[in-house]
């Protein structure tokens, strides 16, 4: 009797040695980076709307991507003036940032503006970009999508496809007579 409660223990551990798992991966398990996106600072009203206006559209274009989540900007400690501004780095992680735009826009006359801009690590304490750009006040959103690349290629090391034009043509009627339409 001895014997055969011997082979039965014998069994039941052989038997849970070959038992298999299994692991069934079906997506990725990625947290968007939290990034601090405080408006461009400006001098009048007029540059503090068109700042408010581009920090918008790059939100917009991050968040989007995946990649990011903005942090709510009623929790900044610290007010970003323009891109000379040197952060608190301090304050910006207690607020969870890894990474911090900042800048400023100046109007040149009616029609012409300047935006500069620059891009932090907060946990490593170092720049990572800086850029200025200058245009006509009717090209805003494009120079917000060109700034939306620039920080997406910053931080993933790919290039950014927000400033992407995208054309789709249509054709429609007989073989002889088609309608094409953008």
């Amino acid at each position: 009797m001895k014997k055969i409660f011997i082979f039965l223990a014998a069994m039941l551990i052989t038997t849970n040695a070959n038992a298999l798992i299994n692991i069934d991966i079906t997506r990725g398990n990625i947290d968007p980076m939290p990034i601090a996106l405080p408006y461009l600072g400006g001098t009048d009203s007029a540059s503090k709307k068109l700042g408010k206006k581009i920090v918008e559209v790059v939100q917009k274009d991050l968040e989007r991507s995946g990649l990011f989540e903005s942090i709510n900007r009623r929790s900044f400690l610290q007010e970003i003036q323009s891109s000379d501004t040197l952060p608190s780095f301090p304050d910006w992680r207690r607020v969870n940032a890894d990474v911090l735009f900042a800048g400023g826009i100046n109007m040149v006359g009616k029609k012409d503006f300047e935006v500069e801009f620059r891009l932090w690590d907060a946990l490593a304490e170092q720049q990572i970009a800086g850029k200025s750009y200058g245009t006509n006040l009717k090209n805003w959103r494009r120079i917000a999508h060109l700034i939306s690349d620039e920080i997406y290629k910053r931080i993933t090391g790919e290039k950014g496809y927000f400033d992407t034009r995208i054309v789709y043509v249509s054709e429609t009627g007989p073989a002889l007579k088609r309608i094409k339409r953008l």
